[in-house]
C-alpha cells in the first residue's frame, strides 16, 4: 500500500504549519549563527620577533623600528635602497593572544597595515609578500589577496585614495603618491595563508624606471584571524539535519 504524505503537515491547519515553519527557521538560524561564530577567531595584533633585513642603509633607520608601534614619527623606520632587491622579514606566534586548539584551524587570514614615507623620503609602492613555517625557507610569493587598499595622508587632514593591484607573480603595485610635505602612504593587505605560518617576508624589486633612490617603511602592523577547517562546518550542518530529522519523525509518530 502506497504511503501517503503527512497531510497534517503539508495541508493541515495554518497554525500547525506555522509552528513547523517557525521551528525550521529556528534550526536554520541556529545553524547560521553557530556557523558564523565558528567561522573565525580573532587572534589580535601579533608581536614581531627575529626581525631581519637584507641591508640597512642608515644606522638611524633600523629594521627593528618598523615594529616599535610608532606610526607617525618622521625619523623612525627602516630605509632601503632601490638599486638592489631588498627584503624585510619577521617571525610571530599567531596564537600568542588566545588559547585555541591549532589543529582545529586550516587557514589564517593575515591583515598587514604598512605605513611608509612619513618624511621627505620616498614611499614604498611596489613589493611582494612571502610566508613560511617556523623552520621553513621562504618560497614563492603570495598571489591571492582578499583585499588591497592604499591611501595617502598629507598635511594630517587630507586623504587621497590610491590605485593598487597585484599581478600573477604576486607583485603588488600602488599608485605613486603625490609628493607632499609630511605625507604618508598606508597600504592595507589581506590574504590567507596556512595555519602553520610563522614568518612573513616583504620583498621589494629593483627600481628600473629611474635613478636609484631610497624608501622608508615607518611601521608594519600584523593582525590575524583563524579560519576553521571545512569539517567544522560539516559537523554543525550534520547536527542541524539530525535535529530536523528527529523533529519530523516525532511529528509523524506522536
Amino acid at each position: 500500500m502506497e504511503a501517503k504524505p503527512n497531510e497534517d503537515f503539508f495541508l493541515g491547519n495554518p497554525s500547525k504549519r506555522s509552528n513547523s515553519l517557525h521551528f525550521l527557521l529556528l534550526v536554520l538560524g541556529l545553524f547560521v549563527t553557530t556557523n558564523s561564530s565558528a567561522q573565525s577567531i580573532d587572534l589580535g595584533t601579533l608581536s614581531a620577533s627575529n626581525i631581519q633585513a637584507s641591508s640597512e642603509a642608515s644606522l638611524e633607520y633600523r629594521a627593528t623600528e618598523v615594529f616599535n608601534g610608532e606610526t607617525f614619527i618622521a625619523n623612525d623606520g627602516w630605509i632601503a635602497e632601490t638599486d638592489v632587491v631588498q627584503s624585510l622579514s619577521w617571525d610571530f606566534n599567531p596564537y600568542a593572544n588566545t588559547q585555541v586548539n591549532t589543529e582545529d584551524f586550516d587557514l589564517i587570514q593575515f591583515s598587514l597595515t604598512i605605513y611608509t614615507g612619513f618624511s621627505v623620503i620616498d614611499d614604498l609602492n611596489s613589493f611582494s609578500l612571502r610566508v613560511a613555517g617556523a623552520d621553513e625557507a621562504f618560497s614563492s610569493a603570495v598571489t591571492n589577496f582578499d583585499s588591497l587598499s592604499s591611501v595617502q595622508n598629507y598635511f594630517f587632514e587630507n586623504t587621497k585614495t590610491l590605485a593598487i593591484s597585484s599581478d600573477a607573480s604576486g607583485l603588488i603595485t600602488a599608485e605613486n603618491p603625490t609628493q607632499e610635505t609630511l605625507n604618508q602612504t598606508v597600504h592595507s593587505i589581506v590574504f590567507l595563508a596556512p595555519h602553520t605560518t610563522r614568518r612573513i617576508q616583504l620583498v621589494t624589486p629593483i627600481d628600473e624606471d629611474g635613478f636609484p633612490s631610497i624608501y622608508l617603511i615607518n611601521e608594519i602592523e600584523t593582525s590575524a584571524v583563524a579560519v576553521p577547517e571545512p569539517s567544522t562546518y560539516a559537523l554543525v550542518l550534520g547536527v542541524s539535519i539530525l535535529g530536523l530529522s528527529i523533529y519530523f519523525r516525532k511529528k509523524r509518530n506522536p
